[in-house]
């Protein structure tokens, strides 16, 4: 995998880089039964529960890019906060496209609140942070 910077932008310092290969499936548990440690988890689920945070967290993944928002709001959600809390970046809200423009096994790279895979830019979403969490009343 290259060292070189997969963008010409400077994320927020806050905000470091991650990069792996990218694991894509609409079903977040069947997902987390093929990918590796270090790879990236894209995903397409609403209100991301417990269980399958739990199960992508078994795996240590490097990152979670969600089409979906991780929190509606609908009911007390752990998910997100559990990734948080294992230091694993969660992308957030992303949006549908997100699942076509990415293919699985492709580098993908997330910087800031950007998504690009194979050095192009395919999308951007909203940041997961402990911050993020306690205004949408989840455990940070």
């Amino acid at each position: 995998m290259s060292t070189r910077p997969l963008y010409n932008e400077i994320p927020p310092a806050s905000f470091a880089r991650v990069r792996g290969i990218a694991r894509v499936d609409q079903r977040t548990k069947r997902l987390a039964l093929r990918i590796l440690p270090g790879e990236i988890a894209v995903i397409n689920h609403l209100d991301l529960d417990l269980p399958c945070a739990q199960a992508l967290l078994s795996r240590r993944p490097a990152g979670v890019i969600n089409a979906q928002p991780s929190i509606s709001g609908r009911f007390p959600n752990l998910g997100p906060g559990l990734l948080l809390e294992a230091g694993i970046p969660l992308l957030d809200n992303v949006g549908p496209e997100i699942m076509e423009a990415i293919e699985d096994g492709q580098e993908v790279e997330i910087a800031g609140d950007s998504i690009f895979a194979s050095g192009r830019y395919v999308g951007r979403g909203e940041r997961i942070t402990p911050e993020s969490l306690r205004e949408n009343g989840a455990r940070p």
